[in-house]
């Protein structure tokens, strides 16, 4: 160990596995249990989904915390080949607590006449996210680490770990119910299609229905690195970028709302909303590709695609129900469709890779 200390920091299979089992039973213990029934009533249901998302969320983002600090003291930088094992554990781990063991999970499968080897692509799906979420963790803990050991630090470790938690559990939201996704999906082709093709199918028809989800998931991502490099002191040319970031965007937003209120209606609706996902694609790659000091190039980009899709959405919606009651959409196929938009342009922004990268600032 004096020779070589890093596996002294280094998380392997198995722990990562009894972490991912403990929080996947916390998980379908507290989504099937029924002692809020006789409290809630009706809203029992809500209450039940919200406490194990929300509790799944802060615990997990404690876990991935905790592992990716052991991984930047053993060995900044974590190397790739480093996080397979504890990732794939982490992952069989939530798919055996949240999966296996869930009744919900193995009626609906056996109700459907399947064995359920959706588990195999869903714990690789669920290991590609622990993967991002270490990834996207190792990249903000340095941004936020002058704000930790600041004189606010109780108010940023409070900020971080509430904001953290809901960007976990957003996105458990859509994964964490696959596999009952995947026998509706299995019941409504009648049990003809393979388990993989169902599960394919159930998967991205829940990432369409739960795209609110992610759509926040999206904007917690970008808003806490860029708030812990703008929230310490001196730091006024980030916190600048910024302002400029979000007030481009709720221009931005202002006229794709005025334009979706003149083509909203009628048969011009898909064109309209055609042409606002390919302005919101444009504004994601404008963003990304400008210089600013520091960097965090997509994360601006996926701020300012979010803030202009909710500002065009959320008031275009507001105008046609105050213009024409009767011809306004519904608020949530609005959101629907804007969350759809926004994600498909933070997708193209991500794919560019000046967008990407950024363009250095000048000195």
């Amino acid at each position: 160990m004096l020779d070589d200390p890093e596996p002294l920091f280094r998380s392997g299979f198995w722990e990562l596995l009894a972490s991912g089992c403990v929080l996947g039973a916390l998980y379908t213990g507290l989504a099937t249990t029924f002692v809020l029934n006789s409290a809630l009533g009706p809203g029992a249901e809500t209450a039940r989904a919200v406490l194990a998302v929300g509790t799944l969320g802060l615990l997990l983002a404690a876990v991935v915390a905790f592992f990716t600090l052991r991984l930047q003291e053993g060995f900044p930088g974590g190397r790739p080949g480093l996080l397979g094992a504890p990732v794939w554990g982490l992952a069989c781990g939530l798919a055996l607590g949240g999966g296996v063991v869930n009744p919900g999970v193995t009626f609906a499968l056996a109700s459907v006449g399947q064995v359920g080897a959706g588990l195999l692509p869903w714990t690789a799906l669920l290991a590609l996210g622990g993967y991002a979420a270490v990834r996207w963790t190792a990249a903000v803990l340095p941004w936020w680490r002058p704000v930790l050991r600041g004189p606010r630090a109780r108010a940023g470790w409070c900020v971080l770990s509430v904001a953290a938690g809901a960007l976990f559990g957003c996105v458990l939201v859509w994964l964490m119910e696959l596999m009952s996704t995947q026998a509706l999906m299995a019941t409504l082709l009648g049990g003809r299609a393979p388990e993989l093709v169902s599960f394919l199918l159930g998967t991205a028809s829940d990432a369409v229905v739960r795209s609110p989800f992610l759509l926040c998931a999206a904007l917690l991502a970008a808003l806490i690195p860029l708030l812990g490099q703008a929230a310490p002191p001196g730091a006024r040319a980030a916190r600048q970028a910024l302002g400029r970031t979000v007030a481009g965007a709720l221009r931005a937003g202002l006229w794709l709302a005025a334009a979706l209120v003149l083509l909203g209606s009628g048969p011009r609706v898909l064109p309209a909303y055609a042409a606002v996902a390919a302005l919101l694609a444009v504004l994601a790659v404008r963003t990304g590709r400008r210089p600013r000091p520091g960097g965090l190039p997509i994360a601006h980009a996926t701020l300012a695609t979010v803030l202009a899709t909710a500002t065009a959405h959320g008031g275009a919606a507001l105008l046609l129900t105050l213009v024409t009651p009767r011809a306004a959409p519904a608020p949530g196929g609005f959101l629907l469709v804007g969350s759809l938009s926004a994600l498909l342009a933070v997708g193209v922004a991500a794919c560019v890779p000046t967008a990407r990268r950024g363009t250095p600032a000048a000195g």
